[in-house]
């Protein structure tokens, strides 16, 4: 008895992580889409701060970010993002 909760417990979490995942990928395609649409350099990068942290492993934000850190001239830090 004990195992088949067990399973059940499982087969419950990897079902809500999987449902999870394309949330988070629809989350970043629209900052993408708000990043795209922005003209304004400062609140781009506005966006970029709060995207980064929602999207740490997009490659397209990570490389946007580190160009708005380059445009305001914080080189050290853009190196490191």
């Amino acid at each position: 008895m004990k195992k088949i909760i067990n399973w059940y417990v499982c087969l419950v979490i990897c079902s809500c992580l999987t449902i999870a995942a394309p949330g988070f990928a629809a989350d970043c395609m629209t900052l993408k889409k708000s990043l795209k649409a922005e003209r304004n350099f400062k609140k781009k990068r506005e966006i970029l701060s709060s995207a980064i942290i929602q999207c740490p492993d997009d490659p397209i934000i990570n490389y946007k970010y580190g160009l708005s850190l380059e445009r305001f001239k914080k080189y050290e830090k853009a190196l490191v993002s």
